[in-house]
């Protein structure tokens, strides 16, 4: 999977910034930011610090999470969409700031800074882009496999490099893996006990440690049915590997 959001760099971002059209807002964590509950999205933002979800929920109101948007992401690009209709629900992962415009607003931005508008366009292909590799993933993979490309790919996101070749990222909850790869969560703790056994992952309620490489070596034997992990490169040679 790739990501579904495209980050605005550091010039681009400090022009949105001191622009007097943007909307600076603060979030505390777990408070949301938008429910669009059959309603259109009505303004477009941008992460400044701190984390978003985007979940959707079905007929049966059963919540699957879009995506987790970090720093520097922009999410909402609905709001080019003029009526469109969506139930979508945004909600701080942790204390978040935002900016956010009005279709209205962004539109102006846009035609005296081209460069924004090109990476709008970035973020909106490559979003389609990684829900084609999610929708692909769900239709083919066992449950085994979409949660070992859904840690690699938030590993790649949000993960930071430790010494022994591990990614380490904040802790996910096995309900929000669950919602983010269609799931239980019982599923979810099953094959993450067994992730964990096997040397490839460890968690606790402070953060997550994974060892992508190794998973990723696994994945690419393209199995449609996952066998033992222990036939897989262990994650021990992967840290030998690593000190050299």
């Amino acid at each position: 999977m790739v990501s579904t959001q495209t980050a605005i760099p550091g010039v681009e971002r400090d022009a949105l910034i001191r622009s007097r059209r943007s909307n600076l807002m603060k979030y505390k964590k777990g408070q949301v930011v938008y429910e669009n509950i059959g309603s259109p999205i009505m303004s477009l933002y941008l992460i400044v610090e701190g984390r978003v979800k985007l979940s959707r929920y079905g007929s049966g109101g059963r919540a699957t999470i879009i995506d987790i948007c970090q720093p520097n992401d922009f999410f909402g690009q609905a709001v080019f969409l003029p009526g469109a209709v969506c139930s979508e629900q945004a909600t701080a992962t942790e204390d978040t700031r935002l900016m956010s415009w009005t279709s209205l607003e962004i539109e102006e931005i846009l035609s005296s800074q081209p460069r924004v508008a090109i990476l709008l366009i970035r973020s909106l292909a490559e979003r389609i882009s990684g829900f084609s590799d999610r929708i692909e993933s769900l239709c083919s993979d066992n449950i085994e496999h979409r949660l070992a490309r859904a840690l690699s790919e938030l590993a790649m996101r949000a993960g930071i490099p430790v010494s022994d070749g591990s990614l380490r990222m904040p802790p996910l909850t096995h309900d929000f893996l669950a919602q983010y790869i269609g799931t239980s969560r019982e599923m979810v703790t099953l094959h993450m006990n067994r992730l964990r056994r096997e040397g490839y992952v460890s968690y606790s309620r402070r953060s997550l440690s994974l060892y992508r490489d190794a998973l990723l070596a696994w994945l690419s034997e393209g199995t449609t049915h996952a066998g033992p992990l222990s036939k897989n490169p262990a994650p021990s040679q992967l840290r030998a590997a690593w000190r050299g």
